[in-house]
């Protein structure tokens, strides 16, 4: 259906039935399944594009390169799978408006606002949740969209930590740890016309 040579287009649903990891869709990881990917060490985020290192891949996020992809080492990708509509995969004859990169290139589109009316999603997972409102600041004109993420990796390791603090007390020792992240994508729309729109993100 496309004269566009080596390009995958993938869809937000198509994020969300994908197997994942602990019920988190994860863009990174449906890039792996795809063919002539390979994704190196396994459950970890890397990409190997026919053969090449996973530097050599460019990533943009509504135009905008990116040059960290993924949290804790590699183990989650840094995109908020609600706050995006899809994303185009080029593995192969890259258009020549993208550059510097050898092995793929990869459009993150995040979603367009909705300048008529308030709309909003929200998803609990097993690790983290997630949550996505939309909606006019003029009506028909300028419009918001906002996408949230965020772990409880912290939560979870809150008891186990309580244990081994209780049961080293009486050495006078005491573990400190946690960790969690949180993802934020703003984007605003505004239309001066009805052949002219403008975003910020």
């Amino acid at each position: 259906e496309s004269t566009d040579i080596g390009r995958i287009k993938l869809s937000q649903e198509q994020f969300s039935k994908m197997p994942s990891l602990l019920s988190e869709p994860d863009v990174i990881k449906v890039l792996q399944m795809q063919p002539g990917v390979s994704q190196g060490m396994e459950g970890f985020a890397g990409l190997y594009v026919h053969g090449g290192e996973d530097d050599q891949n460019l990533f943009l996020f509504d135009g905008l390169p990116l040059y960290q992809v993924s949290h804790l080492g590699g183990i989650f990708s840094s995109f908020n799978v609600a706050a995006i509509s899809g994303a185009d995969f080029f593995k192969t004859s890259f258009p020549s408006q993208y550059g510097g990169r050898i092995s793929s290139i990869t459009e993150i589109l995040m979603r367009d606002s909705n300048k008529n009316k308030y709309t909003g999603e929200l998803s609990l997972g097993l690790i983290c949740g997630n949550a996505f409102v939309s909606g006019p600041l003029v009506k028909d004109k300028t419009g918001f969209s906002l996408g949230v993420r965020r772990t409880w990796l912290d939560a979870i390791s809150a008891p186990t930590l309580a244990i081994m603090n209780a049961i080293d007390k009486s050495k006078g020792k005491k573990t400190m740890a946690g960790y969690a992240f949180t993802d934020l994508n703003v984007k605003i729309d505004h239309s001066f016309s009805p052949s002219l729109n403008a975003s910020v993100m």
